[in-house]
């Protein structure tokens, strides 16, 4: 879970980690990593807007379902792993996703890494980003059977067969 964050910090990129907070939908926790203390930050739509991190050169990696950092910590009560917290989740799925993302993917791509089509939660999660998106949506997964493969193609997201190790190695 922390490969995308190290193979950044090693080459000294701007970049934030963000999540939801199921607690108040429509919050978000952020963690940014240029800034020495990499303080957390509760943030609103609006907030998020007004940082307009994108536009500032930052790198943004969404954790939908949650998120551990290296020390067990940062948003592990946003961590989406039970089958009631996807119910909660589908729910509340339009607010778990900034207003300003929602904006940014109707103008551009993204990549969904780490996430393979097999349950219907994660198919759940993938249509949830693709419904706003309208730029090229991509993906890394190293096999995909047919099931996997026809969902993606149908959902008109490239598939990259190869291991997201190797990726992530290349972002460089």
């Amino acid at each position: 879970d922390l490969l995308l964050e190290q193979t950044l910090q090693a080459h000294q990129k701007k970049f934030v980690v963000l999540c939801h907070s199921p607690d108040n939908m429509g919050t978000f926790t952020l963690k940014d990593y240029s800034e020495p203390s990499h303080q957390l930050q509760q943030c609103s739509n609006e907030d998020l807007s007004e940082k307009a991190l994108l536009e500032a050169g930052y790198t943004v990696i969404f954790k939908m379902l949650g998120y551990f950092d290296a020390q067990g910590a940062f948003c592990q009560n946003a961590l989406i792993a039970s089958e009631s917290d996807f119910f909660k989740f589908s729910q509340y799925q339009e607010q778990s996703i900034p207003e300003y993302f929602k904006r940014r993917l109707s103008e551009s791509g993204f990549w969904l890494l780490g996430h393979y089509p097999k349950s219907w939660e994660k198919r759940l999660m993938i249509n949830q980003m693709l419904a706003h998106a309208k730029g090229q949506a991509s993906t890394v997964l190293p096999d995909v059977n047919e099931f996997a493969r026809v969902y993606l193609e149908n959902q008109n997201v490239k598939h990259y067969p190869m291991d997201l190790n190797e990726f992530v190695a290349g972002l460089e």
